[in-house]
């Protein structure tokens, strides 16, 4: 039967190592939780030692998060982001077309955080406001750890075996960020978690 499918041997370990790019992305992300981790009452290794899988509903959320930063922090995201956001920062600049950091933008549900950087390498400062913590824990890696382009590979269609054009949609490499984040001064930029 093995002789039916040839190369599918071949196409699972190449997933494999997909999955675990993901997975250095993802442990990358979890190394700067302890920024969110500010109570003196809880004692947080006991909490990450427990080591209970995640539910499907927390998988989907990094799952989701992984392809947001396609969106927001790639090359290819680039298309939808001057859909989504290039309107936005056009109207900014007909309001205030001198850029101040005496002039002040919030960002609700802002996600990763993406026009908040946008907003704030126009010259502005901008204060993002986000309620999850996937996105944020996301969003401070790429915002505050990161100081070069092109710095992590994500595979972000890996677990997506349907809506697929052909095999290789599945194993495509994207690069984050696009950009160095790290190149706005620190005091244009903050972020707000909660609810908005």
């Amino acid at each position: 039967q093995q002789a039916l499918v040839p190369s599918f041997e071949k196409k699972l370990r190449t997933m494999k190592a997909c999955v675990g790019a993901n997975q250095f992305f993802v442990r990358k992300i979890l190394n700067e939780r302890r920024v969110f981790m500010n109570s003196d009452t809880i004692n947080y290794d006991w909490v990450m030692r427990k080591n209970r899988p995640p539910t499907p509903g927390n998988m989907e959320k990094v799952l989701s998060t992984l392809k947001q930063c396609v969106r927001d922090w790639s090359e290819e995201g680039k298309e939808e982001r001057a859909m989504c956001y290039g309107p936005i920062l056009s109207e900014i600049k007909k309001l205030f077309p001198k850029p101040s950091t005496k002039i002040r933008m919030l960002v609700p549900g802002c996600g990763m955080s993406r026009l908040v950087w946008e907003i704030a390498n126009a010259g502005f400062h901008a204060q993002g406001n986000e309620f999850s913590y996937f996105m944020l824990l996301c969003s401070f890696l790429i915002l505050n750890c990161t100081k070069k382009a092109a710095v992590y590979q994500l595979f972000p269609y890996i677990h997506q075996t349907q809506n697929q054009y052909s095999p290789r949609g599945q194993l495509t490499r994207v690069l984050v960020p696009d950009v160095d984040p790290s190149t706005i001064p620190d005091s244009s930029l903050s972020m707000n978690a909660g609810d908005f």
